[in-house]
């Protein structure tokens, strides 16, 4: 499996504003190297299935999540500034225990965790904010196994993270809060 994360001006541009036909048109978008500067970087990533990435634009960062072989969290850098590359120190790529299968990531920007759910119904994160990253994961149960794992809503403004699971077994869905540490649960059926 490969990721494709795609900046929208090289490193050498980084302090300049896109170039016309960078991609500034709807009907006509930059392909790139075809009178542009536009590039396309693959990384093969381990582990299966690739997730959505999600972005912190703030800190020019992505995290990608991949399951199969291994339920594993990657982290990126250089994703639109700079040059792309996974992280592979500091406790990154993050593997999720006993390979649960879990959605795309979710990134809290106060607590700077990284959050998933995975498919034995629990809410996962990955501490980031510490040297290595830390992975918790099953402090929070909120569905039953076997859901579909999917992304959870991270409210940074109240630090508060909700997750969502289908009618599992006929039911009924789940909606689930917590805080960004999972201290404070509450299931909402």
């Amino acid at each position: 499996m490969s990721a494709r994360l795609k900046p929208w001006r090289s490193p050498a541009e980084r302090s300049t504003l896109p170039r016309a036909g960078n991609g500034t048109s709807a009907t006509s978008p930059a392909v790139p190297g075809v009178g542009n500067t536009a590039i396309d970087t693959k990384i093969a990533l381990t582990g299966g299935a690739t997730t959505g990435p999600f972005v912190d634009y703030a800190h020019d960062v992505a995290y990608v999540t991949t399951k199969g072989a291994a339920s594993v969290v990657h982290k990126f850098t250089g994703v639109l500034n700079g040059t792309l590359a996974e992280v592979t120190t500091g406790g990154w790529p993050a593997t999720i225990p006993q390979n649960p299968g879990v959605s795309t990531p979710a990134y809290n920007n106060v607590s700077r965790h990284v959050f998933a759910t995975d498919g034995t119904g629990h809410i996962d994160y990955i501490d980031d904010s510490v040297s290595p990253a830390v992975v918790h994961s099953g402090a929070f149960s909120f569905a039953a196994n076997g859901i579909t794992a999917a992304p959870v809503v991270v409210d940074s403004s109240r630090q508060k993270v909700y997750a969502f699971a289908g009618n599992a077994g006929g039911l009924s869905a789940v909606a689930a809060q917590a805080d960004t540490s999972l201290r404070l649960p509450v299931k909402l059926w």
